[in-house]
């Protein structure tokens, strides 16, 4: 990890573990999001399991700065590592909520009901996990903590993208679901600070357009959320 002025955290190389193709950056630099556990094969951990690495508050003058952390948010009721894997984290912009898919049916957040599998956890920091969507793939929450975009496949139409809103904090509580596109991303989405526009790569389809010049390839494309002046959403 690098900062202006160099190396912050020396990288440390192990052959029994690699990380994930996904690693998130919180707004102001402190906290870093990433997957990581046994395997071979690069940004192939298997079974990955998410992680949150942190730059604790700095204290006041001559104090000696605090030590980085590092900790496990896929965990189960016990504490360890779940047993299948946990991928692709999302930051929010003050890095205390994290948002990533899992398919382990052990960690903690399932409070050991049975979940549709992939699903996607949110971890409050220092509040504990919960699921947030289950049928649920590769999530991205906005600068503002609010809302989550993910790929499900419970909406109708299946296979589309989604945007959560909910309300943090206890009572947890989802306040709606939209659908983004009819279509999966063929990628993770992205998601504006506040929630109003994600942007996401497809192939063609005519569910999104059929504009002959989009006939061919991949295309990036973004979703207005914006509230329209009659109150639904474009």
């Amino acid at each position: 990890l690098f900062d202006g002025t160099g190396v912050v955290a020396p990288a440390t190389v192990s052959d029994d573990v690699t990380t994930g193709p996904r690693v998130d950056v919180s707004a102001d630099g402190s906290t870093v999001a990433f997957s990581a556990g046994p395997g071979g094969t690069p940004y192939a951990p298997a079974p990955g399991n998410v992680y949150v690495w942190s730059i604790p508050p700095a204290a006041a003058p001559p104090a000696v700065a605090p030590d980085p952390t590092l900790e496990l948010v896929s965990m189960t009721a016990l504490g360890l590592p779940g047993a299948q894997s946990s991928l692709h984290p999302s930051l929010s912009g003050d890095g205390a909520i994290v948002v990533f898919e899992s398919s382990s049916p052990d960690l903690a957040a399932t409070g050991g009901a049975a979940v549709v599998a992939p699903f996607v956890v949110m971890l409050e920091r220092g509040l504990g996990t919960r699921v947030l969507a289950e049928s649920a793939r590769r999530p991205v929450i906005s600068t503002d903590s609010r809302h989550v975009v993910h790929t499900t496949t419970n909406a109708t139409p299946t296979n589309s993208l989604v945007r959560t809103t909910w309300v943090s904090g206890q009572p947890f509580e989802v306040t709606s679901e939209r659908i983004v596109a009819p279509v999966p991303g063929s990628d993770a989405p992205d998601v504006s600070q506040f929630g109003r526009w994600v942007v996401f790569a497809n192939p063609t389809d005519p569910a999104l357009t059929d504009d002959a010049r989009f006939a061919d390839g991949d295309h990036v494309w973004a979703a207005d959320l914006r509230p329209s002046t009659d109150g639904s959403i474009p």
